[in-house]
């Protein structure tokens, strides 16, 4: 069920350390990251959730057709317990949580996926 006043799409941006800081107002541009709401694709159909193998303890790995995710604890002084997400093309994000992590790389596959997709009208 969708709630008709949820936005189509929404913006993420890639330095999420910004939010914590309170820098988060008036970025519009550059950094960003744009996710469609996948029960709007043209054809009806939903894109299939990621299937997570756990590969050491809170270490996960996501396959899918566009390239593969990882999920781990940060190793980094400066992200020190926070969880590192790696996306397809190797860069990197921090979350709070694996699961946050996860519903991001979620987010990431959805969009490649419905911005390959046509609603036939397209040409």
């Amino acid at each position: 069920m969708t709630d008709a006043k949820m936005p189509e799409r929404i913006w993420a941006w890639e330095w999420p350390q910004y939010l914590q800081l309170g820098q988060w107002s008036g970025r519009q541009s550059g950094g960003t990251v744009e996710y469609r709401r996948a029960d709007l694709c043209a054809s009806g159909q939903q894109v299939r959730a990621l299937v997570w193998d756990e590969y050491a303890p809170g270490c996960f790995f996501g396959k899918s057709e566009c390239g593969d995710y990882s999920v781990a604890p940060s190793d980094l002084a400066f992200h020190e317990g926070e969880i590192r997400l790696s996306d397809v093309e190797g860069n990197f994000s921090y979350f709070a949580s694996p699961e946050a992590a996860k519903a991001a790389a979620q987010a990431d596959y959805e969009s490649r996926i419905l911005a390959a997709l046509s609603s036939g009208e397209d040409g």
